[in-house]
């Protein structure tokens, strides 16, 4: 049996460079927690322990990091209000 298709040198890396910008979105936000915070961000501005309670059976360092993370990438930025209690909300950015 004759195989169908053909090898044309050169379309891989036309194929793969086409879809660089989705692999560097994956590579960012791939892991599910990452993109539950993204999901529920694009709701609009949510403080840590709503991101949290949202995201269901979460460790809070996981949140931390990931939050972390969106924010060194600039997906999310991080606004601290100057009240006691400390008040901390995340939202997404354009880029986000």
């Amino acid at each position: 049996m004759r195989k169908m298709s053909q090898h044309v040198p050169g379309q891989e890396a036309d194929a793969c460079s086409t879809h660089v910008p989705m692999q560097r979105a994956m590579s960012l936000i791939g892991d599910v927690w990452t993109l539950m915070i993204v999901y529920n961000l694009l709701g609009g501005s949510r403080r840590f322990g709503e991101l949290r309670e949202a995201m269901g059976n979460v460790s809070p360092k996981t949140v931390s990091q990931r939050l972390k993370m969106l924010e060194e990438d600039g997906f999310v930025d991080r606004h601290a209000f100057a009240v006691i209690p400390p008040r901390v909300e995340y939202q997404l950015t354009e880029k986000g």
